[in-house]
């Protein structure tokens, strides 16, 4: 009913490929009140290709996207200093109250892909200034050339405000105050990102929900050389969403595109890579940190105890999901959570390589050398 789908349908056909062959493309997502972070994005990501999706919003008459279209955008972020040869734009123009289609724009960015390779990460992630370095080393290339289904974990952290709280809700001190001490004070390198960690301005991503970024090797990655890949065995939680590297061709799971707004889009494109038979390695001295910013509208709809107006969704799920709760955002994209879990289960084989882990496992050290 919702339509979930076993592989990339616009992607190309996964052909072997020689190391040499193997190139990446950052790829990302936002709304154009995130638009502003191109600039550090392009700046980071070096002489790369980027691919990004826009949502448009023209509901309202004072939003920031009025009049808006496609190659404004284009121009805006060639005004940013991105090269245009470089970056793809692809948009999503709704006039509706619909919500955040965040999914189906992860989708669209990936289908201007040309590398065989992408590094995924929301605008509001900021990679490391040497990542594209790193990727380009010889042994890690290799990997990702020998086995299709590999993907490189990247360590994810986060920068504490570095302003007064009440500054969130006034838009001038937020802009011109706050946003420049925040970007002053995001990390670009490893010697940065561990100076800002022991003054305590810098944390391991995110304390609000441990599960998310848990399974990642962190106490390892600390002493992890950049030139060294370290295997994740197994994963401490089913809610794991890292941030991955991964082979764009036609195998690659999608982004389900049922799931709008906030909550439960990017853990189910994980559990489905599992189901399918993909495995996760951790990157050395590279990282991407969250860039401290007010609550999106999907995460404010997510948050609120409001109900919304939602037409109620008719699925076998509804049975574990009270009726009640299915009038809020969250219950909302429960059940098609319940439906999608219910879909794998039933449709897709099951090729798992990483586990969950054993309550009593210790991870112990593995490492890859071509």
């Amino acid at each position: 009913k919702h339509g979930f789908s076993l592989h990339s349908k616009r992607a190309p056909v996964c052909e072997p490929i020689a190391s040499e062959q193997v190139g990446y493309t950052l790829v990302t997502q936002m709304s154009m009140n995130r638009l502003w972070m191109m600039e550090h994005a392009c700046q980071r990501w070096q002489d790369a290709p980027i691919s990004i999706g826009v949502f448009i919003h023209n509901a309202s008459p004072d939003s920031v996207a009025t009049n808006v279209t496609e190659s404004t955008v284009r121009q805006m972020v060639t005004d940013m200093g991105c090269e245009p040869s470089r970056t793809t734009v692809s948009t999503i123009t709704d006039r509706s109250l619909e919500l955040y289609p965040v999914n189906e724009l992860r989708n669209l960015a990936l289908s201007k892909v040309k590398t065989s390779h992408v590094l995924y990460i929301d605008i509001d992630f900021w990679p490391s200034s040497q990542i594209v370095r790193t990727l380009r080393l010889p042994q890690i290339r290799g990997l990702l050339a020998q086995d299709p289904k590999a993907t490189f974990v990247v360590p994810a952290f986060e920068l504490a405000r570095q302003c007064e709280l009440d500054c969130i809700t006034n838009d001038h001190c937020e802009e011109h105050t706050c946003r420049p001490l925040n970007v002053a004070n995001m990390p670009q390198n490893m010697t940065h990102l561990l100076s800002q960690i022991k003054d305590v301005k810098v944390f391991q991503f995110d304390d609000r929900n441990m599960g998310g970024h848990g399974s990642t090797r962190y106490d390892d990655w600390a002493y992890q050389q950049k030139h060294d890949l370290l295997y994740i065995p197994c994963l401490t939680s089913e809610r794991y969403e890292p941030y991955l590297v991964f082979r764009y061709c036609r195998d690659l799971p999608p982004f389900q595109e049922a799931f709008k707004g906030y909550g439960k889009n990017k853990i189910t494109w994980i559990i489905q890579l599992r189901r399918a038979g993909y495995v996760f390695w951790q990157l050395g001295e590279t990282f991407v940190t969250h860039f401290p910013h007010r609550a999106s509208n999907a995460r404010k709809q997510w948050n609120q105890a409001d109900k919304q107006q939602w037409q109620k969704v008719d699925s076998e799920a509804v049975k574990e999901t009270s009726s009640d709760n299915l009038q809020y955002m969250r219950g909302i994209n429960d059940v098609i959570y319940l439906d999608f879990l219910n879909w794998l289960k039933r449709d897709v084989p099951d090729e798992t390589r990483v586990p969950l882990c054993n309550p009593n496992f210790t991870l112990t050290t593995a490492k890859y050398s071509s």
